[in-house]
């Protein structure tokens, strides 16, 4: 079903629904509604860049699978990367 007969249908369903499935609708709609806003809701930015409440959960779901995988340095092998970079440079 396309999103334009979907809305057909719903809007016709809510031209014969009584007040109590209206209520419940509009409090599924609502609570959607606040859920996407707070997704969407701008936590910070990176490089100059929005960074929304969606995008932050991906990345730390990302960076949480990364660390399953084994994917990351340990705080000495940071120091000593470091050194060598810092050590390259001078």
């Amino acid at each position: 079903m396309t999103a334009t007969e979907l809305r057909s249908d719903l809007l016709q369903q809510i031209e014969q629904a009584d007040e109590k499935l209206l209520r419940i609708v509009s409090s599924v709609l609502e609570a959607v509604k606040v859920e996407y806003v707070a997704e969407e809701k701008i936590v910070g930015y990176r490089a100059g860049e929005e960074v929304t409440v969606a995008a932050l959960k991906t990345s730390i779901a990302k960076a949480e699978n990364q660390i399953d995988q084994g994917e990351f340095l340990t705080a000495d092998e940071l120091e000593k990367e470091t050194d060598q970079w810092l050590s390259s440079i001078e």
